[in-house]
């Protein structure tokens, strides 16, 4: 006879053990944690199956500790944060957080030489340097004369409100350092060529000039276009 209290503990096993499956598989996991991560997720799933794997015969042996309700809630309490993603279907931060967290225009860095060591990484689009906003915000903190005037394209998400110049928008990305929950929003004001209507999330990409007002970089002369949403919208 399968007794209930091995039984459940050898489902909680096992239903962790999909979970996490499923989180490798999609790459959700960047929904929650940075992608540096990932192997710690990996160790996780393999211990999993080695617990399924040691406990599948205690399920059916004859003598088993009965279920009691400490064990119960505490096997409710393994599996509730599975349950509260299925019931929540978590995605990538809204326009809100960026709001309630505070945008960041600046970004405290230690590299030297950051465009100099950047510079074989770097893609153009004929006349535009790619970069991402850390990228961008990190060089204006430590190479400001090096980028004042760098035609540059950039992505992230619209941003509106009422602290901004009219006409400009706030081009904006999640930085993670270690999981979703200390994200920090960082963003660079942008001056379009012509007004432009955004509606709150959207993605766009800015092909425009750096340069610098009262010490902060800002995106001057630029074209803004809609963007497909990246797969991955997290900087790390």
């Amino acid at each position: 006879m399968w007794k209930r209290e091995p039984l459940y503990r050898f489902l909680v096993m096992l239903i962790w053990a999909i979970f996490l499956f499923i989180l490798l598989l999609s790459r959700r996991f960047k929904l929650f944690v940075n992608a540096i991560y990932s192997p710690l997720l990996v160790v996780g799933f393999i211990i999993f199956l080695s617990l399924i794997v040691a406990g599948f015969n205690k399920v059916k042996a004859k003598t088993a500790d009965q279920l009691t309700a400490t064990k119960f809630l505490t096997y409710f309490l393994m599996f509730f944060p599975i349950l509260l993603v299925l019931l929540v279907n978590p995605t990538s931060l809204p326009t809100s957080a960026a709001t309630t967290r505070g945008i960041s225009t600046t970004l405290l860095g230690t590299d030297a030489n950051l465009l100099d060591t950047l510079q074989s990484q770097l893609e153009s689009q004929e006349a535009f340097k790619k970069f991402n906003l850390k990228q961008l915000l990190s060089l204006a903190n430590n190479e400001p004369e090096k980028i004042d005037g760098l035609q540059v394209v950039v992505e992230g998400f619209a941003f509106k409100d009422e602290t901004l110049q009219a006409g400009s928008i706030m081009l904006v990305r999640f930085l993670i350092t270690c999981c979703a929950a200390d994200a920090t929003p960082l963003g660079i004001e942008v001056y379009p060529d012509e007004n432009s209507n955004f509606s709150p999330d959207m993605w766009v990409r800015v092909f425009g000039t750096i340069g610098f007002e009262k010490g902060v970089p800002v995106i001057k002369q630029a074209n803004v276009t809609q963007s497909p949403k990246p797969s991955n919208v997290y900087l790390y």
